[in-house]
């Protein structure tokens, strides 16, 4: 969703109540962003004005916004305090919005002032011009080097953005209708020519104007008649009421996110929307929600900007495993060349590229190469050390491929995994292992992650705990910090270990107090469901989750916090459910 033509005016019938309430203060809670006191009667409201390149908007906030002291809120001041608000107005059903103020100038002299604020993403602006049309003080100083067309600069006329050749659809008569009517080709699609012909045009606009008129949202213009346009025409005034607060506020979610929808009062509802309170709540809530995804979508970057890393790491050790492996397969044949050079030394002419002798063993003729500048007993050393050497770094690697295929199968679960995280939180979690994992490997990455849990006590305090009716407690460890010390220091050898198969995920802890065998099923499938929740394979229908004992889970030296190698398990297929504690279960041990 974005802030449109449609919700300004809707906002615009929002704050015109409040014409003659006094300016009383203004804040700055970000660099994109000015806040308005405005009070009334005793009353205080704060009116916030947006130009965010992605969430450029104007609503009235729910509480009291914090802000820092800023040469435009300075400015806002000297001009506009006690200041009374005399008109909210909407420029041509654009973007724009002009709030104008009455107060006195410096000489006590009556006058007035316009705060413009402009919605049009990347270039939106706000400023202060007064009455003669100069820029007082822009939010966003643009000058001709950025803007050719028109600069935002302090002491410069106010120039309106330019023309974007679009008709104002509320600032038509009849004949106008009928005209543009009469010229649209009888197989045109009429939303679609809506859309390319009127400013605002948008699908959320056509959607409004439709269902106000009692019209289909898509047909053509043969299957239509006068009486269409008629319907059509006294919708748009029934619209053109929502800049006098004459609307209701409809929600509408969609996917992940939520599409507002201004609507006259009389439009029913559709069963999947709910109204609002107001269209300020929903704007306001909607920005949170894009900021809160946005910075989600930040963090994922920088995090899979780690993976990829790490995965370069792993992938350059694995290499260089995989030629330890190969170079210690020529170890025994490294030795067996030294022994054959001295077995046969008597034999080898000096200064020989290379020597053919029969090996005593198999009785097979071996070619063996030699360096001419050495002697024969100096090349079978050579040799030797060749061997002893491969033996060294195979002795040093052993084991660490297996850990380094390991380790690079879960980085791309991780990566998979990315995509399917939907809370900050959850994110550094995640986060968390990456870099755990990253510096076992001396590879660190980024910044600090947030607010991880101090070791010991602080760990077990951020454990996820729940005890089910009959006594049974269940443990969650949701990072490699917390897998950790779940398994090396609350778990006892008989207390069930749950995880999901083949993915990265949580893992879970059934405590038994030594006694597995008298688990009820309903207990085990309900810490199943809660480790399939906790995985990348949550919106699977069936995930296949393992268990076993703790004493059968083991974590292999040097590797990483939270990776295990588990024996005897056995598998469930369940489906992913989070744990509660109201689920009736028999009783406990």
């Amino acid at each position: 969703m974005h802030f449109e033509h449609l919700h300004l005016l809707a906002i615009r019938g929002e704050v015109h109540p409040w014409l003659g309430a006094r300016l009383h203060k203004a804040v700055q809670p970000s660099p994109h962003e000015v806040a308005l006191a405005l009070r009334r009667q005793g009353e205080t409201r704060w009116l916030l004005l947006s130009i965010h390149p992605q969430r450029a908007r104007v609503h009235w906030l729910q509480g009291e916004p914090q802000g820092e002291e800023t040469p435009f809120v300075a400015t806002l001041r000297q001009w506009l305090r006690g200041a009374v608000l005399r008109k909210v107005e909407q420029i041509h059903f654009d973007r724009i919005l002009h709030l104008a103020f009455q107060g006195e100038d410096r000489w006590g002299q009556p006058t007035f002032w316009s705060l413009i604020a402009e919605f049009m993403g990347r270039h939106s602006n706000l400023a202060l011009v007064n009455r003669e049309g100069i820029v007082l003080a822009p939010l966003k100083p643009v000058s001709h080097r950025v803007n050719r067309y028109r600069e935002m600069l302090p002491g410069v006329a106010y120039v309106p953005p330019p023309p974007d050749g679009k008709r104002n659809p509320f600032q038509r008569p009849w004949e106008a209708w009928e005209a543009w009517w009469q010229e649209l080709p009888p197989e045109a699609d009429v939303g679609e020519a809506w859309r390319q012909t009127f400013r605002g045009g948008t699908p959320l606009f056509w959607e409004a104007l439709t269902r106000t008129a009692g019209l289909p949202r898509q047909f053509r213009r043969q299957e239509a008649s006068q009486e269409t346009l008629r319907r059509m025409v006294a919708a748009l005034e029934a619209l053109a009421a929502l800049g006098e607060g004459r609307f209701q506020a409809v929600e509408r979610r969609e996917g992940k996110g939520a599409l507002l929808l201004p609507l006259p009062p009389e439009v029913a509802l559709e069963r999947e929307e709910h109204p609002l309170p107001s269209l300020s709540l929903g704007v306001e809530r909607w920005a949170l929600e894009e900021e809160q995804r946005a910075r989600l979508e930040q963090r994922k970057g920088e995090i899979r900007s780690w993976l990829r890393r790490l995965q370069r790491r792993l992938e350059t050790l694995l290499q260089e495993a995989q030629e330890v492996e190969a170079q210690a397969q020529r170890a025994s044949q490294y030795r067996r060349w030294g022994e054959l050079l001295l077995a046969y030394a008597s034999q080898v002419p000096s200064g020989a590229a290379e020597v053919e002798v029969e090996d005593f063993v198999g009785g097979e003729r071996v070619r063996i190469p030699l360096e001419e500048h050495r002697s024969l007993v100096e090349n079978a050393q050579r040799y030797f050390q060749q061997a002893r050497k491969a033996e060294r770094r195979l002795q040093a690697w052993k084991g660490r491929k297996a850990a380094l295929e390991t380790h690079l199968t879960l980085c791309r679960q991780w990566a998979l995994a990315l995509e399917e995280v939907l809370s900050l939180e959850e994110l550094e979690e995640r986060a968390r292992d990456i870099a755990s994992l990253a510096k076992s490997y001396g590879l660190p990455l980024g910044r600090r992650t947030s607010s991880a849990p101090s070791k010991g006590r602080g760990v077990e305090e951020h454990l996820e705990r729940r005890l089910l009716p009959g006594g049974w407690e269940v443990l969650l460890g949701r990072n490699a910090e917390e897998n950790e010390h779940l398994l090396r220091v609350l778990s006892q050898p008989e207390d069930i270990w749950l995880h999901a198969r083949g993915v990265a995920g949580a893992h879970v802890l059934l405590r038994t107090q030594g006694h597995p065998d008298r688990v009820p099923p309903q207990v085990l499938e309900a810490a199943a469901r809660w480790a399939a929740w906790h995985s990348p394979a949550r919106h699977s229908g069936l995930v296949p989750v393992d268990y076993t004992l703790r004493k059968y889970v083991h974590k292999p030296k040097g590797s990483p916090p939270g990776h295990v190698l588990y024996r005897h398990e056995k598998t469930l297929f369940v489906e992913p459910e989070p744990l509660e504690e109201k689920d009736p279960f028999p009783e406990g041990p």
